[in-house]
C-alpha cells in the first residue's frame, strides 16, 4: 500500500551565539512528516539575498500533497529565513551577511534539524538554492556537508560579473544596502574601488564531488546565470542537468507545477496514486 503522508508545517526559531557578536535568532519554516522518524531525505531551501524563506513555500507544501519516497519513511522540508530576512533578527554588522556567516547559520541550523529530527543521524540532503542561497549551497557541497546529494541551483552559477554586481546595488534601502555590503566583502575590488568579477569556478566548483546530483534552473533572460556561465559549468563538470524557463529574467518562482515536478523527478520522489 501507498503511504499516505501527513505534513505539518512549522515556524521556528533557533538562537545561535557567536563568539564575537550579541546572539541573534534565525527563523525557519519546517514541513516534516507526522508519521514518520527518522527522515529518509532532508530537503533544505535557501533563498535568495533580497527574498526570505515564504519563497519556497508553494515548492513545499507541493511536494507534501504530491509526492513521497519510495521508502515509508519521511521526506523533511525546512526553508530557512537566512540572518536579516523575514522574520530572522537583522543586524547591522555588515560583516554578518557574508557568505561565510551565511555558511555558518546554515551549518548551525542543519545541525540543529540532525539532532531533533533525525537522531544524530546525517541523511541524504539535497539543497535547492536561489541566488545567494544557492551560492551557500555550492560551497556546502564541496567543502562542509558530506550529505549533500542533490543540488539545485536557481538561476545561479559560480560567476557574477562586475555589472551584474553594480545592478544588484541599486534602489536598495538602507536594510537591504546593509546585507548587500556584507554580500560585496567577498568580491574583489580595483584600485578605484571597483568591484571586480565574482568567479568561484577554481575555488569552489570544481571541488563538488562528482558524486553531487545537480539541477541548474535558468530565466531565459537572466543576466545574473548567463548562458555562457551554464556553458562553462558543464564543461567543467559532468552530468549538470539545466532547465531554461522562457520569457523569465532573475529568477524563476519554482511555483508552476511543471517546474516543480522537474525539481521532485530529479530529486527520485514518487508521486502519490
Amino acid at each position: 500500500k501507498n503511504l499516505i503522508l501527513s505534513m505539518q508545517s512549522m515556524r521556528c526559531t533557533l538562537k545561535i551565539k557567536p563568539a564575537l557578536t550579541a546572539p541573534f535568532h534565525i527563523s525557519y519554516i519546517n514541513y516534516a512528516d507526522a508519521c514518520s522518524s527518522p527522515a529518509a531525505m532532508q530537503i533544505f531551501c535557501a533563498h535568495g539575498l533580497m527574498e526570505n524563506a515564504l519563497d519556497f513555500d508553494p515548492l513545499c507544501k507541493y511536494f507534501a500533497s504530491s509526492y513521497m519516497t519510495s521508502a515509508k519513511r519521511a521526506v523533511n522540508m525546512t526553508s530557512i529565513d537566512l540572518l536579516g530576512h523575514g522574520q530572522s533578527d537583522f543586524v547591522s554588522n555588515a560583516r554578518l551577511y557574508n557568505i561565510a556567516s551565511g555558511i555558518q547559520h546554515c551549518d548551525d541550523l542543519l545541525n540543529h534539524l540532525r539532532f531533533t529530527q533525525n537522531n544524530g543521524d546525517n541523511v541524504p540532503t539535497a539543497w535547492i538554492g536561489t541566488g545567494f542561497g544557492g551560492i551557500i549551497g555550492m560551497y556546502y557541497a564541496a567543502m562542509i556537508y558530506p550529505s549533500i546529494t542533490h543540488l539545485v541551483l536557481n538561476d545561479i552559477g559560480p560567476f557574477m560579473s562586475s555589472q551584474t554586481l553594480q545592478d544588484l546595488q541599486e534602489n536598495n534601502d538602507e536594510k537591504q544596502s546593509t546585507i548587500m555590503q556584507g554580500f560585496l566583502m567577498d568580491v574583489s575590488h580595483n584600485d578605484d574601488g571597483t568591484l571586480q568579477d565574482f568567479s568561484i569556478f577554481e575555488s569552489v566548483w570544481k571541488k563538488i564531488p562528482n558524486t553531487v546530483k545537480i539541477l541548474v534552473f535558468r530565466g531565459e533572460n537572466s543576466t545574473v546565470l548567463t548562458r555562457d556561465t551554464v556553458d562553462e559549468m558543464i564543461k567543467l563538470r559532468d552530468a549538470v542537468l539545466v532547465a531554461e524557463v522562457e520569457d523569465i529574467g532573475h529568477h524563476p518562482l519554482l511555483r508552476d507545477t511543471e517546474h516543480l515536478d522537474i525539481i521532485a523527478d530529479f530529486l527520485g520522489l514518487h508521486r502519490r496514486t
